[in-house]
């Protein structure tokens, strides 16, 4: 899913080396959390993740602003619990997470948790321009 790649992005950290340690402790969470995160053939996932990563370098907060769109109601509660579990898990803590990162977390929950839309993600609105509207007489 989008929204989930969008945050594996946005809580990178950028311009840091990955030490095995690290990547070993990635992969033992993923499998610590399959059950929030959605099922997607890797290939797939890649080609999101690489999308996402485009959307979030390029307009970081229209990325964290545009959040809660890509998601429904159920979809946003999940990924508020895995960023809560993720968050308070030992490993997480014991890797010092950046202030950056921190900071990045507190954005995104502000964002999820104000979203009150029910709308199916990738609705949009059609706004009529101004030119093409009736003048009430």
């Amino acid at each position: 899913n989008e929204a989930f790649a969008r945050l594996a992005y946005l809580l990178s950290r950028r311009g840091e080396p990955l030490p095995l340690s690290r990547l070993t402790m990635r992969q033992d969470l993923a499998k610590d959390y399959a059950e929030l995160v959605p099922e997607i053939p890797l290939d797939e996932w890649r080609r999101i993740r690489g999308e996402q990563e485009v959307i979030a370098n390029y307009a970081p907060d229209e990325a964290i602003a545009t959040l809660p769109k890509l998601l429904n109601a159920e979809e946003r509660q999940r990924l508020l619990t895995l960023i809560d579990r993720l968050f308070a898990d030992h490993r997480i803590q014991e890797s010092k997470p950046t202030a950056e990162q921190l900071a990045m977390v507190e954005r995104v929950r502000a964002a999820l948790a104000g979203a009150t839309t029910t709308e199916p993600p990738g609705n949009v609105r059609r706004v009529t321009p101004a030119s093409q509207r009736r003048n009430p007489a």
